[in-house]
């Protein structure tokens, strides 16, 4: 809340006013608001060592209905000194969030309201800056803003939720050795050399949702590319101007192509990607000026393990999914995530081949219904007469969203599908978007009718899970194929309504069906000569499900051996662990002709969990795989083992493989297997740099194997700001994990330890660091928690540490 006060600035006097017409619990929403913003122009300066911006906001508004009499917007974190409507100055009250304008006459519908803001912000959130200190003189000065969900109105009065969209421009003055990137075309740049400053003017010709408005300045360099005659820009801080910039950004140019050739022509004059420091996220899709963490860099020494490119796909197939077309609502959130996310799945489709797209729809079905352990779904109440989507919020918009277009997708086929597709896009561009629309549009394409889909998939709970099992009738010669449904029905459904893929294979005799499931339980008979090899449930992957299927042991060996879908030989690579011994020639049979990488993968994991000698012998094969993400698996594997069978070879990768996360999971092994001189050996690589500290973050996991107290001279010096910059300090959140392994027997150095981690400056390592002081109990740390929320700006950290606070005093 701010205080109501008087102030003269630019020889006007304002007297601040409360102002009646609305309630003090009024919500601004798509609902209340009754006016249309037109256009938005931002005139700021950015003051870095104030951490804080000032200027104007001038907004061009239509009004929506008569007896118009008070404009009410968004704003937080800002102090508001003058509002003008049409050049006249109105009263105004900053309040709850909620900036409230008296204006100076009743407006009839359809007016336009030209309305200027001169204000100043210290952004809570929303907008970043960093900048060297004393005790972080490696920080670099720049400023960047991260807008959704609703975190823009804290540094722009307007309003901000998805359902206006509005042009946008952009003139801002930073110092003369910066450079600032914003949404559209930059129109000019000026200079003035007096002041040491240069002034960014950008500017839109379209309309897009306020939260994807942005703003990031520092020194950058810039590498160029283009395609099909669009610019591509990779804005790059000036400390990575040597960077190679084809490892992150090299197949953007097919990704343009791709995207534009499946949906529409990208709808922009250019595309900029901007890389920042100490990004909140992996990235972020602001119209035509994408906002990436630095994370994405890398080199030979990190590929193929990681990769930039599903994140750079993804934000990319934003610019359609979010930005062209903007969900109305955060409710509808899926049509911007989940349609992006299987766009990615797509470009990896098209560009790698059918088996990475079916690693990666398998995968994420796995991550969803894995968060739902996190998250259980048994409170959730479908709203189906609302055709309001219940379980597609926070991550399950992603993978859940995704598995919708993907079903969707094997309803329609291939054709109809991309057709519904297009014309979905073509029919809402430029507009908001709910699920109702996208689903009629499909209907519409298609001739189907896609009512019961989007009931159980989009507006319902849950997912179908099965017990299926098959017996040979040699009677008839038919295979009596069993499907049960077993979910729990709330909330779910009772029967997901459905056909799945079934393939059965009789030596050369392949029978293809899809069998349509209406009820809780099926049983389906197929004539065969004899029986069968091998019986498939939904083939490559197309439902998202559970499936328990009893199979015996020959059946699982001619699977993993014989089985053309990479899907299926990796579920039956799986299920062979647990036949132990009798498994492990045939997950050797298996890892030598296999020629995907995530197969022999999972082979490598089913061998580590049987474990035997014999198993072992196939796991140090793999760890000199030809592919370092199966020499990594090998690496893991290897610590499953005793010390004596495997602390040489893991040794050798730690000092000699060429890859940096085969050399971290090797140097976590070698503590978790407690080899000899372990804690010597794996402390000299924490020496070592690597992509997001990869070798740092297993040192730190064989250390707290290791439990040795030595651990924490290293914990609280490779803590430190500068050993993770830039780079999401995921080494900070391993040496935090490790001083809690230790905090068993040495609290009392523990707590000191992460009394001084906790001043470091990155939210996630400071929240963790807190929360730990909490965990341990350790009142000691108040009057340093008090300190540091004094100072302490951004809203989701002080959140964590008033709670830890909180938790101490209760303590007492």
């Amino acid at each position: 809340m701010f205080k109501v006060f008087t102030r003269s600035i630019l020889f006007f006097s304002l007297t601040f006013v409360t102002l009646s017409a609305q309630t003090s619990d009024f919500v601004l929403n798509h609902i209340t608001r009754n006016y249309d913003q037109q256009h938005l122009k931002l005139e700021l300066r950015v003051d870095f060592d104030k951490e804080k911006i000032a200027g104007t906001a001038t907004l061009r508004v239509a009004t929506l209905e008569d007896d118009f009499r008070e404009l009410i917007l968004h704003s937080r974190s800002s102090k508001v000194f003058v509002v003008l409507v049409d050049g006249k100055q109105c009263k105004f009250e900053l309040e709850n969030g909620l900036l409230k304008i008296r204006l100076n006459r009743a407006y009839q519908a359809g007016e336009i309201l030209r309305v200027e803001i001169r204000y100043s912000a210290e952004p809570a959130t929303g907008l970043y800056f960093f900048r060297p200190t004393q005790a972080h003189p490696e920080i670099p000065y720049q400023v960047w803003s991260q807008g959704q969900d609703e975190d823009n109105r804290h540094w722009i009065p307007y309003y901000d939720l998805p359902d206006d969209k509005l042009s946008s421009e952009m003139i801002v003055t930073i110092p003369e050795n910066m450079r600032a990137f914003s949404n559209g075309d930059l129109l000019e740049v000026r200079a003035d050399a007096g002041k040491h400053e240069a002034t960014f003017h950008w500017k839109t010709d379209f309309e897009h949702s306020g939260y994807l408005i942005t703003l990031v300045a520092g020194e950058y360099v810039t590498f160029s590319d283009s395609t099909a005659g669009i610019p591509l820009n990779y804005n790059v801080p000036a400390d990575l101007a040597d960077t190679d910039p084809d490892y992150p950004f090299g197949r953007t140019p097919a990704m343009m192509r791709f995207f534009s050739d499946y949906i529409c022509p990208y709808p922009y004059s250019h595309y900029d990607q901007n890389a920042v420091q100490d990004f909140r996220w992996g990235g972020m899709e602001n119209t035509t000026a994408t906002t990436l963490n630095r994370r994405i860099f890398h080199d030979e020494k990190a590929a193929p393990n990681y990769s930039a490119d599903d994140l750079i796909a993804h934000e990319l197939a934003h610019q359609w999914f979010g930005d062209l077309l903007t969900c109305r609502t955060w409710d509808h959130i899926w049509l911007n995530e989940g349609l992006t996310t299987y766009f990615t799945d797509l470009f990896f489709e098209h560009h790698y081949g059918a088996d990475e797209f079916r690693m990666r729809r398998v995968t994420q079905n796995r991550e969803y219904i894995a968060s739902l352990d996190k998250q259980p779904i048994d409170t959730i109440q479908p709203r189906y007469d609302e055709n309001v989507p219940v379980e597609l919020f926070g991550g399950k918009a992603y993978d859940r969203g995704a598995a919708i277009a993907h079903m969707l997708r094997y309803e329609l086929g291939d054709s109809l599908f991309q057709a519904g597709i297009r014309r979905y896009v073509d029919r809402y561009r430029y507009q908001n978007v709910e699920s109702e629309d996208f689903r009629k549009v499909m209907e519409e394409v298609s001739g189907k009718d896609l009512r019961q889909f989007f009931k159980q998939w989009v507006y319902g709970a849950g997912y179908p899970k099965f017990n299926v099992w098959w017996e040979w009738d040699d009677t008839l010669k038919a295979v009596q194929l069993y499907i049960d449904q077993v979910q729990d029905t709330l909330p779910a459904m009772d029967v997901f309504q459905l056909s799945v893929p079934v393939e059965i294979q009789s030596g050369t005799e392949i029978l293809q069906v899809q069998p349509q499931l209406h009820h809780r339980k099926h049983r389906f008979t197929y004539k065969m000569n004899k029986a069968p090899d091998l019986v498939r449930f939904d083939k490559h992957h197309w439902i998202l499900k559970e499936v328990s299927f009893k199979k015996s042991f020959g059946e699982l060996f001619y699977q993993v051996i014989y089985d053309q879908d990479v899907t299926g030989r990796e579920w039956a690579a799986g299920q062979l662990a647990s036949a132990g011994n009798e498994a492990v020639p045939v997950l050797a049979r298996a890892y030598r002709q296999e020629k995907f990488y995530w197969v022999r993968q999972r082979i490598v994991q089913s061998l580590a969990e049987i474990a035997t000698p014999a198993a072992l012998e196939t796991v140090r094969s793999a760890a000199a795989d030809p592919d370092a993400r199966v020499r990594e698996e090998a690496m893991k594997a290897l610590g499953n083992f005793a010390a004596k069978d495997v602390q040489e070879l893991l040794t050798d990768r730690l000092h000699n493989d060429g890859n940096d996360y085969v050399r971290g999971a090797a140097a976590a092994s070698l503590g978790k297997v407690k080899a000899d001189h372990a804690f010597d050996i794996i402390k000299e690589m924490l020496k070592v740099d690597s992509h997001r500290n990869i070798i740092r973050r297993g040192v730190f996991q064989g250390m707290a194997q290791l439990r040795d107290p030595r651990a924490l001279t290293y914990i609280r010096q490779y803590s430190q700001y500068r050993y993770s910059y830039g780079g999401m300090h995921l080494v900070d959140q391993e040496a935090l994990k490790c001083a809690m392994v230790l905090a068993e027997d040495h609290r009392a150095e523990v707590v000191e330890a992460i009394m001084e981690i906790v001043k470091n400056p990155y939210f996630r390592t400071r929240n963790k660091a807190a929360q730990m002081l909490a965990e341990l109990k350790a009142r000691e740390a108040l009057p340093l928690l008090h300190e540091i929320l004094a100072g302490e700006r951004r809203e989701f950290v002080r959140s964590v540490l008033e709670k830890a606070v909180e938790q101490l005093r209760a303590e007492g």
